[in-house]
């Protein structure tokens, strides 16, 4: 065997000799490219699900702030905020006591990405509900 300082440059290898064949060095980067691969589709995922926390948050806090509106009977069933569209339903809540004084009123409020529409379950975001005595 002839040892790899005495063997002229460019002669071939004998068997057993180090080295990495033209087939090791494909299986090796097939590797590396899936494990990229799925990097990038982790890291594309995590973003998306970043961007659909943030916009629920958002939205929730829209929500929530259309409800605080509601004790206002003058209060708009409809509006825009900072890309956010929202609609109020309010409708009589009946108990089932007849005989109860104080009349009640259910409120929803969805609220949806203005590309959507609010209040349709395609573009909703967030829908809350609440039951208050009529103002």
């Amino acid at each position: 065997m002839i040892s790899a300082a005495a063997r002229p440059q460019g002669a071939p290898r004998g068997p057993g000799e180090a080295g990495f064949s033209l087939i090791e060095m494909l299986i090796a980067l097939a590797i590396v490219t899936a494990m990229t691969g799925a990097l990038v589709g982790t890291v594309g995922q995590d973003a998306r699900a970043r961007l659909a926390v943030q916009q629920r948050r958002e939205a929730l806090l829209v929500a929530q702030s259309v409800l605080d509106q509601m004790a206002d009977a003058n209060a708009p069933l409809e509006g825009r905020w900072r890309g956010y569209g929202w609609r109020v339903l309010r409708q009589p809540y009946q108990l089932a006591d007849p005989l109860d004084r104080h009349p009640l009123e259910q409120i929803t409020v969805s609220v949806g990405a203005i590309g959507g529409v609010a209040g349709s379950k395609r573009g909703e975001i967030i829908r809350l509900s609440t039951v208050r005595i009529k103002p």
